[in-house]
């Protein structure tokens, strides 16, 4: 009955836990592959002082923060409830509690490659404790897609910006983009600094591709909802542009006006001023059909 009290002291935030402690912790692998399919990601943890392997509560433990670059993001990925070790697992004549957090929770939370501070958190002797380690996460599935610019546009005046580490345009506009982010990115594509395609990927998709029609499904999302609709909704929601007319006037409209001029995303004529706007406003009235968590930007 004591131990039955105190675990549950523990996870109501009972006023008797002290101040955090710090721990070691160890996460492997050291090179994360964000497209891996794995079960669990290794998490091995040197208790702080005061505190043995066998004291550290198990449903407490989790990895609370994921630190890229200067961007912090609170998370809380629990540690499973089985397989659990304790062991010298690094040889160092000191024991280390092992536990397994789930692989596909802790890629999806880190979202893009890149060097990756996890911190993980946990209670033991009643006393908070958290660790970091730095990984590196990669993203080495290739993803490729078409280009098919406006008339008169070459592949080979292009120039490609994205979130993938590396990429290749083709002479004959096949795109490669290799270590890229696993939710939906943004590619675009510019002649002497001026845009003339903007396209979300999005990686679990079998075909992407840079085009009038993507890049008018893009600059609608961009008037619309973009900040409006939560991250697994999003491949969902741009499904949804594709199909409403008036995107599909815009990007005829659009691939027109791109043929003339490559600066025609950056000076707009009245006429794809205008498309715009019905594309924007016809687009909303689709996405009310999305769940509730999206609330419509009428223009």
């Amino acid at each position: 009955m004591k131990k039955f009290i105190l675990i549950m002291a523990v996870l109501v935030g009972w006023s008797g836990i002290a101040a955090a402690g710090t721990a070691l912790v160890d996460i492997d692998p050291d090179t994360l592959n964000l497209s891996s399919k794995g079960n669990n990601v290794t998490g091995y943890i040197t208790a702080p002082e005061g505190c043995t392997p066998e004291e550290i509560i198990i449903n407490t433990v989790a990895i609370t923060e994921i630190q890229i670059g200067q961007d912090i993001a609170t998370v809380n990925i629990p540690a499973r409830s089985s397989p659990v070790g304790i062991a010298d697992y690094n040889s160092d004549s000191v024991p280390e509690l092992m536990v397994k957090f789930p692989r596909d929770a802790l890629q999806l939370a880190i979202g893009d490659p890149g060097e990756v501070k996890v911190t993980i958190g946990g209670v033991c002797n009643l006393a908070s404790f958290s660790g970091t380690d730095t990984i590196n996460a990669i993203n080495y599935l290739k993803l490729q897609a078409v280009a098919d610019f406006p008339a008169g546009i070459k592949p080979r005046d292009v120039t490609i910006q994205s979130a993938a580490r590396e990429f290749n345009l083709s002479n004959n506009g096949s795109l490669t983009l290799v270590d890229h982010p696993v939710n939906p990115f943004l590619v675009i594509a510019t002649i002497n600094g001026y845009p003339i395609a903007l396209t979300f990927f999005e990686p679990g998709k079998d075909s992407n591709s840079i085009s009038c029609m993507e890049t008018a499904v893009s600059v609608v999302t961009f008037n619309t909802f973009l900040f409006a609709v939560p991250m697994h909704l999003i491949s969902e929601a741009l499904q949804l542009v594709r199909e409403v007319p008036e995107v599909g006037i815009l990007a005829n409209h659009l691939c027109q006006e791109l043929a003339l001029s490559p600066d025609a995303m950056v000076t707009p004529s009245l006429a794809l001023a205008e498309k715009l706007e019905d594309a924007s406003i016809a687009v909303n009235d689709v996405l009310i059909t999305l769940p509730d968590q999206y609330v419509p930007n009428i223009p």
